[in-house]
């Protein structure tokens, strides 16, 4: 597969080349990594933070690409580089969805064929959100309606509306927002998220 899309170059560092005896462990990604998954995932972002941290001191690249569908994940690496002062930038590519929507994922290939049939109403939900909320729906309203919707499908874990650059509360200098969200359909979790520019701004 990898000839066939024409890599140039494949990195596959042994576990003690990533992680020699000297390497510290002491990589906390604050308050971003606790909210949203970091809140079923308590170390999860800060070993990310470590892995990604690591590539970049033996790769030392130029530009760095992430993917938008974890995008939690994405705002931690980019304020790492920040933190850091490393002279990367990190370019993003858009989630890559399926005909009826849902966000590709090795995740996927553990839904039945019955929560397949499923999966695809959890991006409908947060387009649904997207588009009240564009209307001028009260933003409690709007996140109270799509958690009545997704927990008819799914065993919802968050459900928010935020700040997409820098995860928090809207306010009235923000610009982008994101819907996002993680569900549990079965025994797979999903998440997925949609970033749109604020109207009138």
């Amino acid at each position: 597969h990898l000839i066939k899309i024409k890599t140039d170059v494949l990195f596959l560092p042994a576990v003690g080349e990533m992680y020699p005896n000297t390497q510290k462990s002491d990589y906390d990604t604050g308050e971003m990594g606790k909210i949203l998954c970091g809140k079923s995932r308590s170390t999860h972002f800060n070993g990310v933070a470590q892995a990604v941290a690591r590539f970049f001191d033996i790769v030392e690249p130029n530009i760095a690409i992430f993917g938008e569908k974890d995008y939690q994940q994405l705002q931690i690496i980019r304020q790492l580089v920040k933190r850091q002062k490393r002279k990367i930038t990190i370019d993003t590519i858009k989630t890559v969805r399926e005909s009826d929507s849902l966000a590709i994922s090795t995740r996927n290939k553990y839904l039945s064929a019955s929560e397949r049939e499923i999966a695809p109403n959890f991006n409908k939900v947060l387009q649904q959100a997207k588009s009240i909320y564009q209307n001028g729906a009260k933003l409690n309203a709007v996140i109270e309606q799509a958690k009545t919707s997704l927990i008819k499908y799914f065993d919802l874990d968050y459900f928010e509306i935020l700040d997409a650059n820098t995860l928090t509360q809207i306010n009235t200098s923000t610009i982008d927002i994101i819907v996002i969200s993680a569900v549990k359909l079965g025994g797979t979790r999903l998440i997925d998220n949609i970033v749109f520019r604020r109207l009138n701004v």
